[in-house]
């Protein structure tokens, strides 16, 4: 049986353990309070992390906190080492992905972008060069709580409905902080996604100027949640209308985030929690949907990436 580092131990780590019972063994738990044995015996602080390196497979399941310096550091040091790493912690990619590019034949990062939809991998089997333009909703959460206020629910309620049943990233509670701070969870997954479509891309989120919603901006939203969805646009033509997000233009690509006219989706659509990647090219449209946020959608992608990676 193949052995794991598992780096973070929250809802989608715990899941992992859980799912990967059986095919996976973890042989070592790294928590922020040091190193721990499969059982549960801590072995020492984390400052010993280079003596922990036997294993085939390393697995990041840590939220953003940071700008992805952290995950860095630990896609660095395994990687270094000839460890593949699977990851769904999104900062790292997001502003990093420059000195990532000579290792990414060793990184699993499905789960980094549209959860369980298995986006990445999707993309990359493309030929890009087909590729007309990309419209995209990755974000599972904002796309429950718009479905949410599209069918009467009012806005705080839907904020905690998506709360409790965990599809939100960790930070602020409040109404439009958290709206905010899923933007900016958007934003880190469109420059991975925009960096995977077009290899000669070197965009590092942390350099993209976004506009958060604000509160006018927000009752506008909600009062049109029925015409309205938290969208991606990798297009040569500029899109006509935006609130909030960011605009890049990237050599004859504009690249968007924001809440766009839910028109642009066409019949495809997407309620609930899922997130959607249509893809428009020389050869027709492709469309790829499914479960967008969520500790199991995560978990069971990431655990596909290790087995990709070990090839099991």
């Amino acid at each position: 049986m193949k052995e794991a580092i598992l780096i973070g131990t929250g809802l989608v780590g715990s899941e992992i353990q859980r799912l990967g019972k059986g095919s996976l063994r973890i042989k070592y738990l790294l928590r922020t309070t040091g190193i721990y044995s499969e059982s549960g015996d801590k072995l020492t602080t984390l400052s010993e992390l280079p003596k922990y390196t036997d294993v085939d497979i390393a697995i990041i399941a840590i939220p953003t906190l940071d700008n992805g310096e952290r995950a860095f550091e630990y896609l660095l040091h395994f990687l270094k080492k000839g460890v593949p790493v699977v990851t769904c912690e999104k900062g790292a990619l997001a502003n990093f992905f420059p000195e990532l590019k000579p290792y990414l034949r060793s990184v699993g990062y499905s789960a980094t972008v549209g959860g369980g939809t298995r986006m990445i991998p999707f993309l990359q089997g493309y030929d890009n060069k087909k590729i007309e333009s990309i419209l995209a909703v990755i974000n599972g959460t904002l796309n429950y709580i718009g479905s949410q206020i599209a069918a009467g629910e009012e806005p705080r309620a839907a904020v905690t409905q998506a709360i409790e049943n965990g599809y939100t990233e960790p930070g602020p509670t409040g109404l439009i902080a958290l709206i905010n701070n899923e933007m900016q969870d958007v934003l880190l997954k469109c420059i991975i996604l925009a960096n995977t479509f077009n290899k000669d891309f070197e965009l590092r989120a942390s350099n993209v100027p976004w506009e958060p919603i604000s509160e006018s901006q927000l009752e506008e939203i909600a009062s049109n949640s029925k015409t309205l969805r938290c969208q991606l646009s990798i297009s040569k033509s500029r899109p006509a209308s935006r609130i909030g997000g960011f605009l890049l233009k990237e050599g004859d690509w504009y690249i968007a985030a924001g809440f766009m006219p839910i028109e642009r989706l066409g019949s495809n659509v997407s309620l609930g929690v899922e997130n959607i990647l249509i893809i428009k090219g020389s050869d027709g449209e492709r469309v790829l949907r499914g479960p967008g946020a969520g500790k199991t959608p995560t978990a069971l992608s990431m655990l596909e990436d290790v087995m990709g990676l070990l090839g099991e």
